[in-house]
């Protein structure tokens, strides 16, 4: 009995006591679990699925945000390989013109964008002579452009084979 009447002993037990009361009752020093979350731009949170690729019948619904959106969301090293699922998908595309310039093969080099978004870059190259328009278009006139995702890089999409509706 002469344990319990030890000052060392009673002043252990009660900050023990103390010690549980405030882990078991009041949550004190218990460790959170921790919640990881990877945030993406689209519906699904599994960042090693594939990309939003339209099918045959409705290539022309993707958008340039869509791209965007969905490669902004992926963690940086798997940026370039999800890129590449793009490639070859036919589009339709409602633009503006931002700039151009001459090629040395003739063509001319389109840079477009879509209303009211800075990003992404649209870029093509026809061939002047077929678009005369595209000398006195103002910025602000909207026209369609239909091809094919030659390479998406950075926010910057490339289209080849196309054609111009104004």
């Amino acid at each position: 009995m002469e344990l319990f009447t030890n000052p060392w002993v009673i002043g252990i037990g009660t900050a023990v006591i103390a010690g549980l009361i405030l882990r078991f009752v009041f949550g004190v020093g218990k460790s959170k679990p921790k919640h990881y979350q990877i945030s993406t731009a689209t519906e699904d949170k599994n960042p090693s699925a594939s990309p939003p690729v339209p099918t045959e019948q409705a290539a022309g619904d993707i958008t340039p945000q869509d791209i965007m959106n969905y490669l902004d969301g992926l963690p940086p090293l798997q940026k370039d390989s999800a890129a590449q699922h793009y490639k070859g998908i036919k589009v339709s595309w409602l633009v503006n013109l931002r700039n151009g310039y001459n090629l040395e093969n003739g063509k001319l080099r389109l840079i477009m964008g879509t209303k009211g978004k800075l990003f992404p870059w649209i870029f093509c190259d026809v061939d002047p002579e077929q678009y005369p328009l595209l000398r006195v278009i103002k910025e602000t006139q909207p026209f369609r452009v239909d091809g094919e995702i030659k390479q998406v890089s950075g926010h910057d999409i490339d289209l080849k084979n196309c054609r111009l509706s104004f």
